[in-house]
């Protein structure tokens, strides 16, 4: 398949750019009219907005610029075709698209449950699940250590399967409005969840992903889809009633903060 033009490019970096901030206001917006939970007051809840974007700007100056766009040099990647194993097939780019986006999607689960598993990356992947009070923005706090290691293995792991790196682009555009969604504090209709649970990984089933109770924690580990819980036994039914959410020994504004957010994984609990 020949590269991607510019233009194609621009458009795409445009819808990037346009749903990931229009899902955030569009939610906050909803959040702040109609919550699920309400904050204690409106300081407070602006507070704990600012703190969980301040991690987000990190992870784009950290994870996205230095070492996406300058050590992998995904700016000038993304349009060319990826040298690895599919490239022998020729496909065109529904096949690849189709594949890409499923075989990352696989990726990001047993990246998600490594992140879990493995003590130093829980140590860093404790810091989105570490957020008391569920909202949209939850949904971009992430430590940018652990971003920085994500995007470095998937990149990887894209150009030796042969996925040029736009489908990843494409990826987000679709799946970051949904990230958005499992995080909001707003409350779906009830049959939107049960039509769209038995393919995608809806708000209520990531709900229970974020639980404090560590044998929850450590299930729903689905990005997109909810497809792969269920195939390798880590699927969680949402329970009747939400879970109280957070990390024990995190609660404290310690390490709420950003500095405490950027200091987590470096402490002992």
């Amino acid at each position: 398949m020949a590269a991607l033009t510019d233009d194609t490019l621009s458009l795409l970096r445009g819808a990037y750019v346009g749903t990931l901030i229009g899902g955030l206001v569009f939610f906050l917006l909803w959040e702040g009219g109609a919550p699920r939970v309400a904050f204690g007051s409106a300081p407070e809840r602006r507070r704990h907005v600012l703190r969980n974007l301040g991690m987000l700007l990190l992870v784009v100056l950290i994870a996205d610029l230095v070492v996406g766009a300058w050590l992998l040099g995904t700016v000038t990647r993304i349009g060319a075709p990826a040298p690895g194993w599919l490239s022998r097939f020729e496909l065109e780019w529904p096949a690849l698209l189709v594949i890409g986006v499923l075989a990352i999607d696989l990726f990001q689960y047993w990246w998600h449950r490594a992140c879990h598993a493995v003590p130093w990356l829980w140590r860093l992947h404790r810091v989105h699940h570490s957020d008391t009070h569920l909202d949209v923005t939850t949904g971009a706090r992430f430590h940018a250590l652990e971003s920085s290691l994500g995007i470095a293995l998937l990149v990887g792991t894209m150009l030796l399967a042969g996925i040029p790196l736009w489908v990843e682009l494409v990826r987000t555009i679709a799946v970051n409005p949904l990230i958005l969604a499992q995080h909001a504090n707003v409350s779906f209709p009830r049959w939107m969840e049960r039509a769209a649970r038995p393919v995608l990984a809806t708000p209520e089933v990531h709900r229970v992903h974020h639980s404090r109770l560590r044998a929850e924690q450590d299930s729903n580990f689905g990005q997109m889809l909810s497809v792969w819980d269920r195939l390798f036994g880590t699927y969680r039914q949402p329970p009747a009633a939400s879970a109280t959410v957070g990390v024990a020994g995190l609660e404290s504004d310690d390490f709420q903060s950003v500095a405490g957010m950027c200091a987590t994984p470096f402490r002992r609990i």
